[in-house]
């Protein structure tokens, strides 16, 4: 499914480097994906460290922070 989907969103994941192999796989084989709502707390290093896998890619176009509750896209 993954494959092909064009909006994520991702929740309570930190893309912390030591998963970086499996986060790259992922990535890679996700060629749709143009925009990804991260879930996160504030104060948090997500958005960095997502925009760092997605230099290896750069196809996702927009990273958007989402600091709520719960996180529903307006396109859904």
């Amino acid at each position: 499914m993954i494959k092909e989907t064009e909006i994520l969103v991702i929740i309570g994941y930190s893309f912390r480097v030591f998963n970086r192999d499996i986060d790259r796989e992922i990535f890679s084989s996700s060629t749709n994906i143009k925009k990804v709502y991260l879930q996160v707390n504030n104060d948090s290093n997500v958005p960095l460290n997502m925009k760092a896998l997605n230099n290896d890619f750069n196809r996702i176009t927009e990273i958007i922070p989402y600091n709520t509750r719960f996180c529903i896209p307006p396109e859904i």
